[in-house]
């Protein structure tokens, strides 16, 4: 597990899923049901990986989701591999396809036994032995198919060990439809589609090895976990957020009414979808089309005989306006609650008031939901923490209480994790990071004015560039000098303070600390200056001051 998944040690069963319980106490055993359910053996099952006990059913289910010690991790590197493989390979071998690039010059650059290794995108790169159909392949696309096949096949194979759900012939077919198995079978089964229909092309179903890439979420525990905080936040938050999307609807409607009865006379909204065949000759596009001559009756129907667009028998109403309808008329109420106007220079005055009254209502409108999600993220993200932080205690890795910070909690606030005070680094991690003093607190504020003295500063200088007054130059280079200079400072501070977070101990800690982000961050805000002063060797801009 890394320091980035954001999750404690002994925590980590609590937050994984799917396959990891998502709250409750147990001791690992060979196999433990029901965990974090409501002891009716309804709850996912719980393997562990060193058992002397497990099956080879077990063992192979556990090598399939990477959690079978080296082996494991070899099959997640491999599977990675080969999907970032073939995803690359069939968007690079896009340019090397005759059929839409016949006349790029890098075209040639790759031949038959490179197309044949990599792309497949020539019948004759001499891979028609396999006998896979009369379409092009690839030694990559055969590899990635046959590894992913035996894969689904195992995985069918040892699903009821995910969720008693899929057990016996009933839950193999209830697993079928499941999201991840849909994946699986859609970056697979188009191969097998093809090799096998030798007088159908179904050459467009390639584009599907791009659900490949959500293949990912089943190796990369991290992603799942982001995805069910979702899962999680939608389904807390549901009636909320049911009602937040029916007064959605009810503006998106409301919105849409008021369009269709602003613009639906107005002749700049008239659209003609093919005025070089249903016009008269001259008439290209909508450049030659004077919407202005068109008539529009009471029923909404447009006439567009006099701007040279009469009705035929082919087509009964060659042009229309786009707001004739509600229903017309809500396709652009969305996209205006959503904040594009594309046809705000073709809106009446009545229409740019609804408009108006649209960028405004919608900006109450859509944080309704945003809010919700955000403060329902806040939430469970609290709330797991307090559950880790009560494991951690429980066993003993770490006391809250007494400011001892486990060596492997990752996403805390450092104010409630100090260090020792007795020790110089000690004092200062409790001064930068953790803030437990009232000038600690000023500082921090201080850094803060800093920061917005800096971007205001460029912003305003952005308007006076050609300005050569003497006071103003020097003011305002002397001031970026002194930012640079204390930005400079604090983050030396900051790297020599950071050992007294665990995870910074050490030659090993300190390098992850520099490329952190937060110290990339840092490095950005004085690191240019000083690039500056190197090259142009003015130790303040503007100034004849040379360094030395």
């Amino acid at each position: 597990m890394s320091a980035n998944d954001g999750l404690t040690a002994a925590g980590a069963a609590s937050e994984q899923t799917p396959l990891l319980a998502s709250t409750g106490s147990f001791d690992f055993g060979k196999k433990v049901s029901s965990v974090g359910g409501n002891g009716t053996g309804t709850g996912r099952t719980v393997l562990d990986p060193n058992s002397d006990a497990l099956t080879t059913r077990e063992k192979v289910y556990l090598i399939l989701e990477g959690r079978y010690g080296k082996v494991g991790q070899i099959y997640e590197g491999v599977t990675i591999f080969l999907i970032i493989a073939s995803i690359a390979a069939f968007v690079i071998g896009s340019l090397f396809d005759t059929d839409y690039n016949g006349d790029a010059p890098y075209v040639d650059m790759c031949g038959k036994v490179c197309d044949a290794i990599f792309f497949g995108n020539d019948p004759d790169n001499g891979l028609g032995f396999l006998g896979i159909g009369p379409f092009a392949t690839s030694i990559v696309e055969v590899v990635t198919i046959a590894v992913f096949t035996i894969d689904y096949i195992l995985r069918l194979w040892t699903c009821d060990l995910e969720s008693p759900r899929y057990a016996g012939f009933v839950g193999r077919l209830r697993y079928l439809p499941s999201f991840y198995s849909v994946v699986d079978l859609s970056s697979t089964v188009p191969f097998y589609v093809d090799a096998l229909s030798p007088n159908i092309s179904l050459e467009a179903t390639q584009f599907l090895r791009m659900f490949r890439f959500f293949r990912m979420l089943r190796v990369e525990g991290r992603y799942t976990e982001a995805l069910t905080l979702f899962d999680d936040v939608f389904r807390e938050q549901k009636h909320v957020l049911g009602t937040a999307g029916f007064i959605g609807c009810t503006t998106w409607v409301a919105v849409a009414s008021l369009y269709y009865i602003a613009e639906r006379r107005n002749t700049d909204m008239i659209y003609c979808p093919d005025p070089a065949s249903d016009c008269e000759e001259g008439i290209d596009d909508m450049s030659g089309v004077d919407t202005g001559l068109c008539v529009i009756d009471s029923w909404g129907l447009v006439d567009c005989t006099d701007a040279g667009c009469p009705p035929s028998e082919y087509k009964e109403n060659p042009c229309y306006n786009v707001f004739n309808s509600i229903v017309s008329a809500s396709y652009f109420a969305l996209l205006n609650l959503f904040g594009e106007f594309p046809l705000i220079d073709q809106h009446s005055t009545a229409g740019k008031v609804v408009g108006t009254v649209t960028a405004v209502v919608a900006v109450a409108v859509f944080a309704l939901p945003t809010g919700l999600i955000g403060n329902g993220i806040e939430n469970i993200i609290s709330r797991r923490r307090e559950e880790n932080r009560a494991l951690e205690q429980s066993n003993g890795t770490g006391d809250a209480e007494n400011g001892e910070a486990p060596d492997e909690w990752i996403d805390v606030d450092a104010s409630e994790y100090p260090a020792d005070d007795s020790t110089f680094g000690g004092r200062l991690y409790n001064f930068l990071e953790a803030r437990t003093s009232s000038m600690a607190v000023v500082f921090d504020w201080f850094i803060n004015a800093l920061i917005i003295g800096v971007i205001l500063s460029f912003a305003v200088d952005t308007l006076f560039q050609e300005n050569d007054n003497a006071m103003y130059r020097l003011v305002i280079d002397n001031f970026e000098f002194a930012v640079a200079c204390i930005f400079t400072v604090e983050y030396v501070l900051r790297l020599v303070a950071s050992d007294q977070n665990p995870l910074y101990r050490g030659l090993g800690g300190k390098f992850h600390y520099l490329v952190s982000f937060d110290s990339l961050v840092d490095l950005a805000a004085f690191l240019p200056y000083w690039i500056q002063v190197w090259i142009t060797g003015t130790l303040i801009p503007h100034n004849a001051n040379a360094i030395g």
